[in-house]
């Protein structure tokens, strides 16, 4: 496939980085970002690995920030006040480094 600069894929065999984004050509290689696992790489064009994505069809939680808020669209209330929460807990578990104390026992 003949990849242009801002094609959109992803990778067969490494699902995890999400879908990227074709950043620059480099002779016969791509230069990929890959926003949700904030990796960047340098790929062969020519590999069978990569995946080409539709845009209109890329979900909108593989999308940047940026892009997802400038469309207009937002995650459900109920999503956010969920991951707040876990960021919550996972504050107090730490505490700061302290938390190996906050489950000890009490000598008298």
């Amino acid at each position: 496939m003949n990849w242009n600069k801002g094609d959109y894929l992803t990778h067969r065999f490494n699902p995890e980085l999400g879908i990227g984004r074709v950043t620059a050509l480099e002779g016969r290689a791509l230069v990929v970002e890959f926003p949700r696992s904030g990796t960047k790489l340098r790929l062969a064009a020519n590999t069978d690995a990569l995946i080409p994505v539709d845009p209109d069809a890329t979900p909108d939680l593989e999308r940047s920030l940026v892009e997802r808020l400038t469309s207009g669209r937002l995650d459900e209330i109920g999503d956010f006040l969920t991951r707040l929460d876990a960021l919550h807990l996972l504050a107090l578990r730490e505490a700061d480094g302290l938390g190996s104390f906050l489950g000890g026992r009490r000598l008298l």
